[in-house]
């Protein structure tokens, strides 16, 4: 999941998440959503584990992307 480092979790729970509108934070217990970094996460949290949901989530979204053939033309950065 390298890049995210814009992460989601609550008080009482023991993974980040990459959405915001995860259901396993969205439901009636949740009283409070905090956002930060990866580290920032660790650090007030002590949070290390993604969410399975959320990775999945991304999973899905990468295999639905259109894969670039050699024949596509390469877009110009300058």
């Amino acid at each position: 999941m390298g890049g995210v480092n814009h992460v989601y979790w609550t008080k009482s729970g023991s993974s980040y998440h990459l959405f915001q509108d995860c259901s396993y934070i969205n439901s009636v217990r949740t009283t409070e959503i905090f956002e930060g970094t990866v580290a920032q996460a660790r650090e007030l949290k002590n949070i290390t584990d993604l969410c399975d949901r959320c990775e999945n989530r991304v999973k899905k979204k990468r295999a639905l992307m259109p894969i670039a053939r050699a024949s596509d033309p390469i877009e110009s950065t300058s």
